[in-house]
């Protein structure tokens, strides 16, 4: 294929353009519609107006909140972990449930997380499968965030997790699992 230098050039230049436009259009203010820095009161109240959620009460737990049922986008969720710092809310994670076979779950979810979010960060398939989103701090927005999707074959379902990681302490970086 014969291309002029002046086609390149003009090739070069679109695509330095359009790809970093690319990555600013990612924007991500909230879990399920709980902001990041919601206090546990928003965000209880939040999810309980959600149907078919249920609220799971852990002793005094100061930390975090935890719900069984309702949907995440077109899913079906088995469980749901918010986590807050400081009374802040700065994670949240659902397990959803996708029909069909069990193997199809995680691909299915990866496609519909790229499509919303572009091209993961990370992906690996040893053991258990997980990729990685990373959306950077911009000039408007100061906070760092991540969208981590795992699956642990011997789970009920792949687990989707958003993370504001500029508010976590460092003890935080990495809740514990239900």
């Amino acid at each position: 294929m014969n291309t002029s230098p002046n086609r390149r050039l003009a090739l070069v230049i679109l695509m330095s353009v359009v790809f970093p436009l690319q990555a600013l259009e990612v924007k991500l203010d909230d879990f399920v519609s709980i902001r990041w820095g919601a206090t546990m009161e928003e965000a209880r109240t939040i999810m309980k107006s959600s149907k078919g959620l249920d609220v799971i009460q852990r002793s005094s737990d100061t930390t975090m909140l935890y719900f069984e049922g309702g949907t995440f986008g077109a899913w079906r969720a088995a469980r749901w972990n918010l986590w807050f710092v400081d009374g802040k809310f700065h994670s949240g994670r659902v397990m959803v449930l996708v029909p069909g076979k069990r193997d199809r779950a995680y691909a299915e979810v990866k496609k519909t997380l790229t499509e919303k979010y572009g091209i993961p960060t990370r992906s690996e398939s040893k053991g258990w499968s997980s990729a990685l989103w990373r959306i950077p701090a911009t000039l408007s927005d100061k906070s760092e965030k991540e969208i981590l999707l795992t699956d642990n074959p011997a789970e009920d379902g792949p687990r989707i997790q958003y993370s504001n990681v500029t508010m976590k302490k460092p003890e935080q970086a990495a809740p514990e699992d239900l």
